[in-house]
């Protein structure tokens, strides 16, 4: 079963940060806009894994990077002992911070809704608009032109989280 929790660190404004977790009952506490003091150690986590497990990485393809990079996790990242704290993460988790997070609803989230797609014709051209929403906040609206290409992309759509 996965695990929420209770309360999070947030430096942003925009909804899908603070409709997410308010989906699973999680609260946010304000941070300053770009502090990383006010956020702990989770800004130095990319840090970490960019020049520990990456610089090491001799594979040639994504699947060996993400196979590789679970053994790395699991083997090497979570057992050592950590240069702020000087306890080993995996010992921490299970002691403390597993029994802290809350279980997950059983109602996914919905990220998005790609529901509004409005066309109108003007003469000879045909006028698109496209909107894209989540949770009914706007992440995303374009408007395109008959015969012009303003993003080639593969939209692949889910509607749970």
């Amino acid at each position: 079963m996965f695990k929420f929790p209770h309360e999070y660190q947030l430096d942003t404004e925009s909804p899908i940060y603070t409709t997410f977790p308010a989906h699973y009952n999680s609260a946010p506490i304000a941070c300053r806009f770009s502090r990383p003091e006010d956020k702990g150690k989770v800004e130095s986590a990319i840090k970490y894994v960019k020049n520990d497990f990456l610089k090491n990485f001799r594979g040639s393809d994504y699947d060996a990077l993400v196979c590789e990079l679970k053994v790395w996790n699991k083997e090497v990242c979570n057992k050592r002992v950590h240069g702020t704290t000087r306890k080993i993460p995996e010992t921490v988790f299970n002691g403390i911070d597993k029994q802290a997070l809350a279980a997950l609803s059983l109602r996914r989230y919905q990220v998005m809704d790609l529901s509004t797609l409005k066309v109108s014709h003007m003469a000879q051209s045909v006028i698109v608009i496209i909107t894209i929403l989540s949770r009914k906040s706007l992440l995303y609206k374009s408007q395109v032109l008959q015969g012009e290409v303003k993003y080639e992309c593969k939209l692949s759509y889910s509607n749970q989280y």
